[in-house]
């Protein structure tokens, strides 16, 4: 069976993973130190895809902590199977086993951490505020800018706020501090 070892050193089943495995600390520090376009942009820091997985979280401030708190998560999977880029990922006979694997582990994620998984309207939300931040990271990364990915249209007002890539301790800890922040306000909501 296929095992990974975590860095606190929690081993992972990632065809069938148990929920006591996981931490949100090894989530947190795996996507941390994980560059977004496999490592094809040209910022001096690699922007991860942690401080990604921030700002979606942050760009679904208006629909509350719960939502945010799944824009958040959207890429947790990818800390035991990595973030493979987008051409990789969608080949025909990569993305079915992708798709069953990362299905699974988010929801052994959502189990393990006691948040209930996103609907399909919600996922439809999240996936949005993805592509966006896709496209805002393309432009500014990108030699290209992203001008034929098929992206959404980039916002000015949302490249003028755009955050410089953090250092990966800086990524792990502020996505540890909003995952706390996030998981407070929702138990208080319940």
């Amino acid at each position: 069976m296929a095992t990974l070892e975590t860095v606190s050193g929690r081993k992972i089943k990632v065809t069938d993973p148990d929920p006591s495995t996981i931490e949100i600390t090894d989530i947190a520090w795996a996507l941390s130190r994980m560059p977004r376009f496999s490592g094809h942009s040209i910022p001096y820091i690699p922007y991860s895809v942690a401080q990604h997985c921030i700002q979606v979280a942050k760009d679904l401030a208006e629909y509350g902590p719960a939502m945010q708190m799944h824009g958040l998560l959207h890429d947790a999977a990818e800390a035991y199977i990595n973030d493979l880029p987008s051409p990789v990922k969608h080949l025909p006979e990569i993305h079915a086993v992708i798709s069953k694997l990362e299905d699974s582990l988010m929801l052994t994620i959502y189990n393990a951490l006691n948040i209930n998984p996103p609907t399909q309207a919600e996922e439809a939300t999240v996936k949005l505020a993805d592509k966006n931040q896709q496209a805002v990271e393309a432009y500014n990364f990108m030699y290209s800018r992203g001008s034929d990915w098929n992206l959404p249209k980039v916002d000015f007002k949302k490249l003028q706020e755009f955050e410089d890539p953090m250092t990966s301790i800086q990524a792990y800890d502020t996505f540890l501090e909003f995952y706390q922040i996030l998981a407070s306000e929702i138990s208080k909501a319940k």
